[in-house]
């Protein structure tokens, strides 16, 4: 009897669910953790300046703050996933429907696109994925999301001292050429808004 190689996966989509279905809930996940984001920047963890060193800052409010804080990172971290976690789908379908036979546990961008030029395929499932790898939006939402497996995306915030005005700032560029932005929900609802339209249109189904 062969022993059991431990680190072999062996997880796989069987039954085969819709592809196309799962990308779209994946998209639904990044916008409830977005409007969870929203729902955090309401509250005074961060909206006011406090500091957890500060002594003079009661104990029970800054835990309260830390958790709040945490949330937020949580959410915004998640909402990176969900949005790759879309695309990784999109890649599982076209490996189906353009029968490029790559072992699921391999399925990358990098192997869709050899295994299509090496049949000399082309359609527009697959130019469209190539186009969303290479626009400046996703790549900037892969290098948010792989930080995000190494630590807490980083963020900095400018807040008033009375909280009646959201915080302003956001996240460090990803990317080089990037521009800075100070908005951070505009931001993440732009990156959401080209899932949806990628998704919604379908250009990437069977």
């Amino acid at each position: 009897m062969t022993p059991p190689n431990h680190k072999r996966l062996i997880l796989t989509r069987y039954p085969v669910n819709d592809a196309m279905t799962e990308a779209a809930s994946a998209v639904a996940g990044a916008r409830y953790h977005l409007d969870q984001i929203g729902k955090l920047f309401e509250r005074p963890a961060m909206r006011l300046p406090w500091e957890w060193r500060d002594p003079n800052f009661p104990e029970a409010t800054k835990a309260q703050y830390q958790i709040e804080v945490n949330q937020f990172h949580w959410h915004l971290r998640a909402f990176f996933w969900e949005l790759v976690a879309a695309v990784d789908v999109l890649l599982v379908q076209v490996n189906m429907t353009h029968e490029l036979e790559i072992a699921e546990d391999e399925i990358a961008w990098r192997t869709v696109k050899t295994a299509a030029e090496r049949r000399r395929i082309s359609s527009r499932p697959i130019t469209m994925l190539k186009q969303t790898f290479e626009s400046d939006w996703f790549t900037e939402v892969r290098g948010y999301r792989n930080f995000a497996h190494r630590g807490q995306l980083i963020t900095i915030f400018d807040v008033s001292e009375d909280g009646n005005r959201p915080p302003v700032g956001g996240l460090f560029p990803a990317r080089d050429g990037q521009e800075r932005s100070f908005d951070l929900l505009h931001q993440l609802r732009g990156y959401l808004e080209k899932m949806q339209e990628l998704i919604h249109r379908g250009e990437v189904g069977p």
